[in-house]
This record gives structure tokens, sequence and C-alpha cells, in this order.
């Protein structure tokens, strides 16, 4: 027994005792002063050895709540029908085999979880429990669904993990359910019967044999979540996943026939004229055409037969794009550049290319298209050859799977990069999805067209003539757009009756503007007669069209009716203004590395706070009521600087830091440090001021506190005038919950304990980590997750799980990854933790989580390993050291198993201290 236990069995007044909590307290039998707790409603005993249960238990009249879970009970106690009271019993992750007594328990339960026990068959008959709303049923080897739980009033049913192989008709008699999870089952079919289940909310079916959907389904209406991963009727591909459930059970009610997408972008970048069409022609034709610098896009098809391992020979078409190089057009690549592609970056071996070009497109590359294979490609050898730190690129870019040397003149080493870019092609995830097959044969029809564009009632006209009615055409539509098929933007409601069939033909009228000289030299400004001079062959609707495009991907405004400004093009300096910034707040976005086109695209959200005509290239004046402010940008120092001044000083600066980061947003959230300078008497002079985090000072009002420190000449600054009294967050951050740390970290050792168990589990980190939020959500948590759920699939660099309170706010981060073989010089998981530490955990956390899933024998060596490893995170250089390590330590009591270890690590962050539990999970 551990000495906090003792204390906690003998207080002063042992009849006022309503909550007991005596978990994980090395019990082995109930201690007999519990006999005094007459007057207890709620006793937890998880993660304890207890086998039995004392006849005192009769005492416990007024008992609402009784957690037994992770215990060592063999035969279920029947003392507990003897609590008359008893609303929730939790009785998971014992070793019962049969529930003989459990009949007899009061009819008030209301809730039960009998998951992670022996059970095999169910002999109980639950129809007395006239109010019994939740029931778990999970990890019990049943084999036969029990009828006995079909009561009306249930409201969720788990019964994951089991070996059930049909559903009965009469699954229609739980008419107000609205959670049912049936994952891990052998379930081959569903019965129509299941879509009578009309208040039905969550659908858990993941890893079952399931091959169709009833063609019924539909009728689900209120239907907010399914998850189907882990069967034969395969994966979402990721843009219907994006559409939300309504886009998915579209696809899985089409899905019938299906054919393989067998196709991918390779997307060609690098600076102008280093031969990059040259290169495609070369690869694709064989020929060595006459060819000029590329002004916008161009696409090329190239069709490639691949060995792959599932399928065998396979031919895959690549979309080639092409994209030209000239600066102008860096900041629209972003709208391109996609992540379920291949890129190809182009160097010129006789330029001494500018290593900042260099570091530009890597880093593009790297941070829009996450963790897409990235080949570069050293041309012109034939003239000269250049020398490249091929190691340090690829431990800076881990994405790049390969350096080329060629000739695209002469053909040297053509050959072995088309082979360079196969082997990459069989890598990317989505090939071999499944698609309708009606759908393919939309798109072949689409794409016999010779019009560069059409309108969208004559798409809807086509696709009803293969049976779509107007609703899925508008599903597929997306799913077209974001694939790359076409163009068309639904939601925009001038170009929602336009659909672009070759998208290259919009941008590239686009860039055709940004070209004009006209207009370059009117330093951006343009309006419709211009174009009409320059444009002739495209009529008015058109130019109405491209222009509203412009306005799509922020590269211009509307200054007036029919003139236009890009502020790519606008002056590089500043205008002489007169105003002053008096006692500002100074706020900067500093970047590790800075997209082009931020800027402008600030510009063209802030168009209507301009002050004045006060703007250029790299900066503007933006005006709210009496407060006004300026914005500047250096591309050198990769910083936007932000001064704001007047009596709603802080409420202009609010509405420019959520335009900010709204881009920001949109560019998948490049690194960057924030911070606010200090106003202390010295740092207003000085060249060099103290910077404040802006993330500290957020949680310092948060925390209520009036002053903050200046570090650099340790003066108390007050907290409001240094930010304001408008909270720029916009949302305050909730500590109440509904929740403690220890509840959400038992809870997350006892669904490791759990995932153990089970004998089924895929050997993927995906669906165990979908496994952890199945199971959160059906604990109440409220979980907001980038993993597949049938509705979103988590992208490299995503965080796997946040858990969030009722407001939506969040309280804990869950940040999963996997691991095999163990060494020294692992990047894996310094990664991971700086993301969690650094990147994810913006609100000051307490406490949050890594789960380290461990597919190795030597699991004992392997925590010993973790153990040095995090010992040595000091002396890492990856290491981020804004959170500093302040202690590790390996907690014995929290977990008994011998294949689940909890190491606890301390970080100090803006002298705030936050924790972070790292469950190491030995999978088999």
């Amino acid at each position: 027994m551990k000495p906090d236990i003792k204390q906690k069995i003998n207080p002063k007044n042992p009849n006022k005792v309503k909550d007991l909590r005596l978990e994980s307290g090395r019990l082995k039998e109930v201690p007999h002063e519990l006999s005094n707790f007459n007057r207890l409603k709620f006793l937890n005993l998880f993660n304890n050895s207890i086998t039995e249960l004392p006849d005192f238990f009769e005492n416990f009249e007024q008992l609402e709540n009784l957690n037994l879970s992770n215990n060592k009970f063999i035969i279920f106690p029947e003392v507990i029908t003897l609590c008359k009271k008893l609303k929730v019993l939790n009785f998971k992750d014992n070793r019962v085999t049969d529930l003989i007594g459990l009949q007899k328990l009061s009819d008030s339960l209301e809730k039960i979880d009998l998951s992670s026990n022996n059970l095999g068959t169910l002999r109980v008959d639950f129809s007395s429990f006239d109010k019994l709303k939740e029931v778990n049923l999970s990890d019990n080897g049943i084999s036969k669904f029990p009828k006995s739980i079909l009561l009306e009033k249930i409201k969720s049913l788990n019964l994951s993990s089991n070996k059930i192989e049909t559903l009965p008709e009469e699954i229609k008699n739980l008419k107000t359910i609205r959670q049912l999870d049936l994952s891990f089952n052998n379930i081959t079919e569903l019965p129509e019967e299941i879509c009578e289940l009309t208040e039905l909310r969550y659908l858990n079916l993941t890893g079952n044999n399931i091959i169709s959907l009833p063609k019924s389904f539909a009728k689900l209406s209120k239907l907010q979540e399914l998850n189907l991963n882990g069967n034969p009727i395969g994966d979402v591909p990721i843009e219907i996943s994006n559409q939300g459930l309504k886009g998915v059970l579209n696809y899985y009610l089409h899905l019938g026939v299906s054919v393989r997408l067998n196709e991918a972008k390779l997307l060609v970048v690098g600076q102008g004229a280093v031969g990059k069409t040259f290169l495609i022609n070369k690869m694709i034709n064989g020929s060595n055409p006459d060819t000029l610098t590329t002004e916008g896009i161009d696409i090329f098809k190239w069709h490639l037969n691949c060995e792959t391992e599932k399928e065998g020979k396979q031919r895959i078409r690549l979309n080639a794009w092409d994209f030209g190089g000239q600066e102008i057009y860096h900041s629209t690549h972003q709208f391109f550049l996609t992540k379920r592609s291949i890129y190809l970056f182009v160097w010129e071996a006789r330029k001494d290319e500018s290593l900042i070009n260099f570091d530009y497109w890597l880093n593009i590359i790297q941070m829009l298209s996450s963790s897409s294979p990235v080949i570069i490609v050293l041309n012109k050898i034939d003239e000269r050859i250049k020398e490249i730190d091929e190691k340090s690129l690829k431990e800076k870019f881990p994405n790049i799977k390969a350096f080329k040397a060629v000739s695209a003149q002469n053909g040297t080493n053509i050959d072995q990069l088309i082979e360079s870019i196969k082997a990459n092609i069989i890598t990317l995830p989505h090939i071999g999805d499944k698609l309708p097959e009606v759908w393919s044969n939309i798109r072949e029809e689409l794409e016999e067209l010779k019009d560069n564009y059409i309108s969208y009632e004559c798409y809807i006209d086509i696709c009803h003539s293969y049976g779509l009615n107007k609703a899925e055409s508008k599903h597929l539509s997306n799913y077209f757009h974001d694939l790359g098929v076409f163009l068309h933007f639904i939601d925009n409601p001038i170009l929602k009756p336009v659909v672009f069939l070759k998208p290259e033909w919009a941008t590239n009228c686009v860039y055709r503007i940004l070209d004009l000289n006209d207009i370059i030299r009117n330093f951006g400004e343009f309006n419709n007669e211009i174009l009409e001079e320059h444009l002739t062959e495209y009529d008015s609707q058109q130019m109405s069209y491209i222009i509203e495009l412009m306005k799509k991907f922020e590269l211009c405004f509307e200054i007036r009716k029919g003139t236009f400004i890009v502020p790519e093009l606008l002056k590089p300096s500043s205008p002489e203004s007169g105003i002053e910034i008096i006692d500002p707040i100074s706020l900067i976005y500093k970047y590790d590395f800075m997209p082009a086109g931020i800027l402008s695209r600030l510009i063209v959200r802030l168009k209507d706070s301009i002050y004045e005509d006060y703007y250029w290239k790299n900066g503007l004046y933006v005006k709210h009521n009496n407060s006004i402010g300026i914005i500047e940008s250096n591309q050198f120092s990769r910083t936007i600087k932000i001064k704001v001044s007047g009596e709603l000083k802080a409420t202009l600066l609010g509405i420019i830091k959520r335009e900010l980061d709204i881009i920001n947003q949109t560019l998948n959230f490049p690194h960057h440090e924030t911070t606010i300078q200090c106003n202390c008497e010295e740092c207003i002079k000085s060249d060099d001021p103290f910077m404040f985090d802006y993330e500290y000072l957020e949680r310092a009002r948060t925390a209520n506190l009036q002053t903050v420190q200046c570090q650099l000449f340790l003066k108390n600054i007050n907290l409001s005038k240094l930010i304001g009294p408008y909270d720029m967050s916009h949302e305050k951050y909730e500590p109440n919950f509904g929740f403690t740390k220890e509840d959400l970290t038992y809870d997350i050792l006892e669904i490791s304990t759990r995932i153990l168990e089970r004998k089924n589990i895929a050997n993927l980190e995906d669906l165990i980590t979908d496994n952890f939020t199945d199971n959160l959500r059906s604990k109440g948590y409220t979980i907001t997750d980038q993993t597949r759920s049938g509705i979103a699939k988590k992208h490299s660099g995503e965080l796997d799980i946040m858990v969030r309170n009722s407001k939506h706010m969040p309280v804990a981060i869950i940040e999963a990854m996997k691991l095999g073989s163990f060494n020294s010089g692992n990047k894996t998981i310094i990664a991971h933790l700086n993301k969690l530490l650094i990147d994810y955990d913006t609100s000051g956390l307490s406490r949050n989580f890594m789960l380290i899933y461990s597919f190795t024998e030597k699991f004992s060596e392997f925590t010993e390993k973790y153990i040095n490893y995090i010992k040595d995170l000091p002396s890492n250089p990856e290491y981020n050291e804004k959170a500093k390590l302040i202690s590790y330590s390996l907690n014995h009591d929290l977990s008994k198993n011998e294949n689940i270890k909890v190491l606890i690590s301390m970080h100090q962050r803006d002298n705030v201290i936050s924790e972070v539990y790292h469950f190491l999970i030995k999978i088999n």
C-alpha cells in the first residue's frame, strides 16, 4: 500500500467522505478501513491487484459510481448487487469469464463497462436494466452479437475487438443509439436494418471485412462520423476525406465497380533558364525541341510502366507541371505545389547558382509538400560539373530521395533519372486508391473536350448522363478540383458558373497580366482598357473570370471600379508620409524561412484598412478608428515588423495578426517566432531592445499577471501597457475542463493496456492512433485529430490528437510515433518532441503526451536507450533549447505492465513548467 493511500483511508470523519480515489495504490485487497465510509458516492480502485470484495460493501447504500477496472477479479463480485443506487460500474480489464450475478445489479444502472475481460459468450439478459444508456463489451472474444443488449434506450454501445461476423436484423431496435463501435471484428456485410438507426451520430467499422455499404445508408441523416479504415472497401482518398462525411458517403455509395487511381503530379521547379522544359521533353519524347522560357505553367501528360509490390506492373500517368522560374511567379506557386506529388528540382551545373535561390526552392517544397519525394537534378553537366554537399542537404531536407547529374542536351543519365522517378512514384500513398468507375468515365469525357472551360450547367448535365444527381456532382467537382483535374471554385459566386477544364489556360492568362510591360511600368496598376488592348483573344466575360481568379489567389485588389493593383509590382520603397507611430506596440514575426508573397497577400487582405494611399511592395499603413499602424517586410532578415499606436492599438494589432495568421495557415504554418518589443525606457532608447515571446505574454495575461520583467534591464513592465487591454488570442484559455490531468493520464494508460491485449491489431501507426482517438471519444473527451477517421487523413508534420474542452479550447496534445530499431542519432524522436513542445503547444499546456509504439523484441533494452536519449537532450544539437529539460524519471507506479513504460520529463519554456508523459508501448 502506498503511503498516500494510508492517509486517504484514515480521515478524521470518514462518514463525510463522498469521493474516494485509491487508484494505483498497490492494493491486493480492499482496506477494512473503508467499512466506515458509508456515505460514499464515488469509489475509484483502478489499477490495483484486488481479487474479491469484502462483505461490508453492502454498507455502501449511497454508492453511485464504482471503478474496479484493471484489477485481478476472476469471478464477478456479487456483493456489488447490494449497492442499490449504483449508476456507473467500470469493470474493464479484469479476468472474468462469466457474469453470473450481474443480473441482480440495481435497475438504476445507467452505464457499465465490461471491456477487456474473457467473456466469450454473453449469458446476461440486459432487458431488466431499463435505465441503461451506455454499454462497453469490447475486447471480450464475443463471436455472436448479443441480442439481449438491443435496448431502445441505449445511447452508446461498444462491441469493438471481438469476433462478430454478422449483425442481426434486430439491430434496428436500437432506436435512440448515437454511438456504435463495431471496429476490429469480422463483419463482412451490413444489414439494411442498420439504416434505420436514425439517431446515430458516430459509427466505427474500422478493421472489418466490409466490401460495400447498403444503398439506403444515406438515410442516416444525423451521422457525423464514419470510420471504415482497414476494410476491403478501401481507404478514402484525401481529397474526398477533406469534403467531410457527406463527401465520404457519396464516394462509398458510388464505389461499386471501381478502378485504380494510378496517377500523380510531377512538379518540375527551379530558377528560370535552367532547362526544365527541355528536360521534360527529353524524358517524355526523347527529343531536343526548340523551347522558349516558360511563362507561367505548362502541363504535359506522361505514361510510365512501373513495377509495384502489390499489383505488379502498372501503367501510371504523370501530369508533369512545368513551372516558370521567374520571381514574379513565386508567390503563385503555393496554390499548385501539393502533397500527392513528386518534385524535380532542376539546378544548372554551369551557373554559380545563388545559394539563396537554392535554399528557397528546397524550403518551399518542404513546407508546402510535407514529405513528398524530391529528386535534385543537376542539368547541363555536358558544359560543366559542379559538386554539391549531398549529405548536408539530405540532413536538412530529409525528403530528398536522389541526386541526378544529367545532360538534357546529349541525353547523359536521362534513363537513370527516369528510373529514379519510377521508383519514387510507387512510394506515394495514394497510388492505387480505388475510384468509382463512373467517376473515371466522367473524367475521360471531360478530358476529351477541346474547350478551355465549360459552364457548370454543362458539367452537371454530363454527370447527370452518368446517373449522378446535382449534390453528387458537386462532391465530384470538389474532388476533381482538389486532384487538379480541373479548377472549379464552387464557393465563389462569380467563379461558380465556370469550370476551367485546362488549369494552365486560366493560370497562364494570369501570368500574362503579371508580365505586361504597361502594368509593370505602372507599378502594378491596371484597368479593363489595358487588358482589352493587350489580351484581345479574351472577351469581357472571360476577363471577369480571370480577374476574379487573381482576387481569389490574393494577387490583386480593386482600388476603384475597373481599376486594380498587383501589390507584388508596387514600388519597393516606402513613400514619404510624415506619420508618427507614438508609444507603439511593436510586434515582429521572424521566419526561419520566409515564403514569397506574404506581405503582398496581407496588403490584399487589409485593403479596406489601408490608410489613404500609403502602401508599397514591402509595406503599408493601416488605420482603425483613431489608431494607426505600419507593417513592413524585410526578405533579407526574414521578418515582418508591425507597429501600432492610438487608443485602440491592441485591437488594430489583433486585426493585423489575425489576417497574417490566416496566411501562415495556408502555407502550412512556416516556423517562425513572434515577439513584442519591451517598452521600458531603456529598451525604447536601445538599438537592441529586449523582445518578449508573444505566447509568453498571452500566458501571463491568462494567469492574471500584472507585470512581466524585462530580461535585459530587469525592469518590471506593466502588462496591460505592453500589449494593451485587448486579448489578442481572441479566445481565453479555460483551465476548468471537466476532468483532471490524472483522469486523462490513467485513461491513456488503460487504452494502451487494451491495445496490447488485442490479437488482431494492425501493425500500423495510423490504425493504433485511430484506436486511441476512438477510445478517448467513447470516454467523453472532445477530440480533434489529423487521423484517418474516414474524414481527414494525417499528413507528416501534423499533430495526432488534440484533447479539447467543452469550448473547444486545447487542454492536452497527444503526439504519436512508431520506432523499430533505436540508435543515438535518431532524429525522429527529437523532431516529434520539438513539434510537441514548440510548434503545437502554443497555449502553455501543463501536461502533454508522447505515445511511442515500439516494434522490437528487446523492449527492456529499448526502454533503457530511450531514457538515455531523453537524458542527453541538452547536448543534442537538434533539440530546441526554448523548452529546457529540467528533469526526467521513469514512473514505476503508474504501470505494472512489462510492455508499457512511462517516462516523465519536465521542461521549462518562458518560465512556465510543463510535463511530457512518454508512454513506451511494445506492439507485438
